[in-house]
């Protein structure tokens, strides 16, 4: 495996950054509309809120990311980053809330990935964008198996 090779990476998408964007501003002008009003202690409480809805909207849309490089697969979820080397990927298959990697060393990591709804047209997986890029990242023993269950 040559080291010369780009890490690939996938983010939240374009349209789940700006959706949080906007219900943030939305969220903003209702706090400002009652900053005006005698309700102090609703205001106070909107603020509040406010403040709450931003630190979690730029930790749920901005900062998650799944990054595949020449020598380690790194996970960056809400709250908490994994790097784990490719000899310790066992499989990788999706899970409820992402996609779940079975480590051979230590307990499974799950990579907070939104995956297409059942309602969708496209049925495009995260599995289906990582299956073509992830088996000649293992060293170990060969491919990494991607498990994808057809439900």
């Amino acid at each position: 495996m040559s080291d010369h090779l780009q890490d690939i990476v996938w983010r939240v998408g374009l349209v789940g950054r700006v959706g949080w964007i906007l219900v943030f501003i939305f969220w903003l002008s209702i706090a400002i509309v009652f900053s005006y009003t005698e309700a102090v202690s609703i205001a106070v409480l909107m603020w509040i809120a406010t403040g709450l809805l931003a630190v979690f909207g730029w930790r749920s849309a901005f900062v998650p990311y799944i990054s595949a490089g020449p020598k380690e697969l790194v996970v960056q979820n809400r709250f908490w980053r994994r790097t784990i080397p490719w000899e310790d990927v066992e499989a990788i298959k999706p899970g409820y809330y992402g996609l779940l990697i079975k480590r051979r060393s230590n307990m499974a990591v799950t990579a907070w990935a939104v995956q297409t709804g059942s309602w969708s047209k496209s049925q495009r997986w995260m599995m289906d964008v990582l299956r073509p890029n992830v088996p000649w990242r293992s060293r170990a023993g060969g491919e990494v198996p991607l498990v994808h269950d057809e439900r």
